[in-house]
């Protein structure tokens, strides 16, 4: 994800965490925030700030202290208690030491107020447990993406190789070699032999050097056609015998090989 929007991201999580603890203290309190005097909302807008920095500040922890175990992990999906217990030191340390300055500094109270602590607390404790699996689960799928990525990498590194290694085996310079010879071999008056060397000469020749290049729609085609018109010419007066009724039909194997052909191009493209 681009970091450049990632805070955004994150803002769009933590400011509905940091209004269900308003929410939920309001209510257990009985307190409507349009009847409060404009020193309390004042006061409330503060707190609710230094509660979205707060939750900034558990999203930086809390995804190193992730990472942390699920490199640790032998199985990175499950987590196991210590991972958990850190998590709940971490929260209530901090918790407790936003929720005391909210307390003294912003709202000017005069007592340490026990039941809205022990309230906040709890409800903290599960908003932060909430808030740490959905870091978690982000970061292993992240780390699944970029396993699958390094995965195709390596397939696609492996056929490359292999298609090196195929070409090597090719001796193109012999191969083209060997086909000059035969052309030169073939009777004069046999010009479909001639014209059927020539085509598969420009074959090899588009699968061994072209295709290394970028190549236009265009091309390709040209190539489809003439590997069809290349493969049409081995079934030239091919006759099929079925065994109820003997019958000449070269357009069933014709077009039969014409979709094999348009198949086996379709997966390379």
């Amino acid at each position: 994800m681009n970091l450049k929007y990632e805070w955004i991201n994150t803002l769009f999580i933590i400011l509905p965490l940091s209004l269900c603890v308003f929410i939920i203290v309001d209510i257990a309190y009985n307190e409507r925030i349009w009847e409060l005097d404009t020193f309390a909302v004042k006061a409330r807008l503060q707190a609710l700030g230094i509660t979205v920095a707060y939750f900034y500040l558990l999203n930086y922890i809390f995804k190193r202290v992730a990472r942390f175990f699920i490199d640790k992990s032998k199985d990175e999906k499950k987590a196991n208690w210590k991972e958990y217990v850190w998590v709940f030191l971490i929260n209530f340390v901090f918790l407790n030491i936003m929720h005391t300055f909210i307390m003294f500094c912003i709202t000017m109270a005069g007592t340490f107020k026990w039941g809205e602590s022990a309230l906040i607390n709890v409800t903290g404790a599960l908003l932060a447990f909430l808030y740490y699996i959905m870091i978690r689960n982000r970061i292993l799928f992240k780390s699944l993406i970029e396993q699958s990525l390094q995965l195709e990498k390596v397939k696609v590194d492996q056929l490359e190789t292999e298609l090196k290694f195929l070409k090597s085996q090719y001796h193109p310079h012999f191969l083209f070699n060997a086909l000059n010879t035969i052309y030169f071999q073939v009777d004069e008056n046999n010009k479909v032999a001639k014209q059927s060397i020539e085509q598969l000469s420009d074959l090899l020749r588009y699968q061994l050097y072209d295709i290394e290049k970028e190549v236009t729609m265009e091309q390709e085609i040209n190539y489809l056609r003439s590997y069809i018109a290349f493969q049409r010419k081995a079934y030239v007066g091919f006759i099929f015998r079925p065994a109820t009724k003997r019958a000449k039909n070269t357009s069933f194997i014709t077009s039969a090989t014409d979709r094999e052909c348009i198949q086996i191009r379709k997966r390379r493209l």
